[in-house]
Protein backbone atom coordinates (compact mmCIF):
# COMPACT_ATOMS: atom_id res chain seq x y z
CA UNK A 1 0.00 0.00 0.00
CA UNK A 2 1.63 3.05 -1.22
CA UNK A 3 1.31 6.15 1.39
CA UNK A 4 0.16 9.08 -0.30
CA UNK A 5 0.13 13.02 0.80
CA UNK A 6 -1.28 16.55 -0.66
CA UNK A 7 -0.81 20.37 0.66
CA UNK A 8 -3.63 22.53 0.66
CA UNK A 9 -3.26 26.20 1.30
CA UNK A 10 -4.45 27.37 4.27
CA UNK A 11 -7.23 29.93 4.41
CA UNK A 12 -9.26 31.70 6.43
CA UNK A 13 -12.30 30.83 5.91
CA UNK A 14 -13.78 27.39 6.99
CA UNK A 15 -14.10 25.74 3.45
CA UNK A 16 -11.49 22.78 2.64
CA UNK A 17 -9.42 24.30 0.09
CA UNK A 18 -8.23 21.91 -2.79
CA UNK A 19 -4.64 20.12 -2.64
CA UNK A 20 -2.09 22.55 -4.90
CA UNK A 21 0.56 20.37 -7.32
CA UNK A 22 3.43 19.95 -5.84
CA UNK A 23 5.61 21.72 -8.67
CA UNK A 24 3.44 24.59 -8.24
CA UNK A 25 4.14 24.62 -4.51
CA UNK A 26 7.95 24.52 -5.21
CA UNK A 27 7.93 27.44 -7.71
CA UNK A 28 6.10 29.81 -5.41
CA UNK A 29 8.47 28.35 -2.29
CA UNK A 30 11.24 29.56 -4.60
CA UNK A 31 10.09 32.77 -5.85
CA UNK A 32 9.22 33.50 -2.37
CA UNK A 33 12.94 32.54 -0.79
CA UNK A 34 14.35 34.70 -3.54
CA UNK A 35 16.11 31.81 -5.47
CA UNK A 36 15.32 30.24 -8.84
CA UNK A 37 13.51 26.93 -9.37
CA UNK A 38 15.49 23.82 -10.67
CA UNK A 39 13.39 22.70 -13.74
CA UNK A 40 13.32 19.17 -13.09
CA UNK A 41 14.15 18.90 -8.77
CA UNK A 42 12.67 20.37 -5.59
CA UNK A 43 14.63 22.86 -3.71
CA UNK A 44 17.14 20.91 -1.48
CA UNK A 45 14.55 17.51 -2.40
CA UNK A 46 12.33 18.73 0.37
CA UNK A 47 9.60 16.73 -1.63
CA UNK A 48 11.63 13.34 -1.16
CA UNK A 49 12.13 14.01 2.90
CA UNK A 50 9.39 16.28 4.35
CA UNK A 51 6.90 14.91 2.30
CA UNK A 52 8.17 11.22 2.63
CA UNK A 53 7.41 12.22 6.68
CA UNK A 54 4.24 13.75 5.72
CA UNK A 55 3.37 10.91 4.02
CA UNK A 56 3.67 8.51 6.81
CA UNK A 57 1.57 10.64 8.94
CA UNK A 58 4.39 12.82 10.85
CA UNK A 59 3.37 16.00 11.53
CA UNK A 60 5.33 19.54 10.68
CA UNK A 61 6.25 19.78 14.56
CA UNK A 62 7.57 16.16 14.72
CA UNK A 63 9.44 17.01 11.06
CA UNK A 64 11.20 20.33 12.74
CA UNK A 65 11.95 18.52 16.07
CA UNK A 66 13.88 15.85 14.00
CA UNK A 67 15.83 18.68 12.03
CA UNK A 68 16.65 20.57 14.86
CA UNK A 69 17.42 17.78 17.14
CA UNK A 70 20.33 16.78 13.69
CA UNK A 71 21.19 20.44 14.57
CA UNK A 72 21.64 19.66 18.29
CA UNK A 73 23.34 16.71 17.84
CA UNK A 74 25.66 17.53 15.10
CA UNK A 75 27.53 14.59 13.43
CA UNK A 76 30.71 15.04 11.50
CA UNK A 77 28.89 13.87 8.34
CA UNK A 78 25.84 16.44 8.62
CA UNK A 79 25.29 19.33 6.93
CA UNK A 80 24.33 22.57 9.13
CA UNK A 81 23.50 24.54 5.68
CA UNK A 82 21.37 22.01 4.60
CA UNK A 83 19.73 21.03 8.24
CA UNK A 84 18.91 25.08 8.16
CA UNK A 85 17.57 25.00 4.82
CA UNK A 86 14.88 22.22 5.40
CA UNK A 87 13.99 24.18 9.34
CA UNK A 88 13.06 27.14 6.78
CA UNK A 89 10.96 25.00 4.29
CA UNK A 90 9.57 23.19 6.97
CA UNK A 91 8.41 26.06 8.49
CA UNK A 92 7.09 27.84 5.25
CA UNK A 93 4.81 24.89 4.22
CA UNK A 94 3.70 25.13 8.17
CA UNK A 95 2.89 28.42 7.63
CA UNK A 96 1.02 27.93 4.02
CA UNK A 97 -0.53 24.51 3.41
CA UNK A 98 -2.50 21.76 5.33
CA UNK A 99 -0.73 18.18 4.92
CA UNK A 100 -3.65 15.38 4.44
CA UNK A 101 -2.03 11.46 4.59
CA UNK A 102 -4.10 8.38 3.44
CA UNK A 103 -2.61 4.90 3.22
CA UNK A 104 -3.85 3.76 -0.65
CA UNK A 105 -4.67 0.46 -2.00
Amino acid sequence: MPNCFTLSPKTDKDTKSAPIKFNVIDDKMCKDFGIEPHRNHYYCGWYDVIGWRLAHGDSFDEIRAEFQGRIDDLQPLDDLCYLNKMLKIVSYLDQNYISNAWYGR
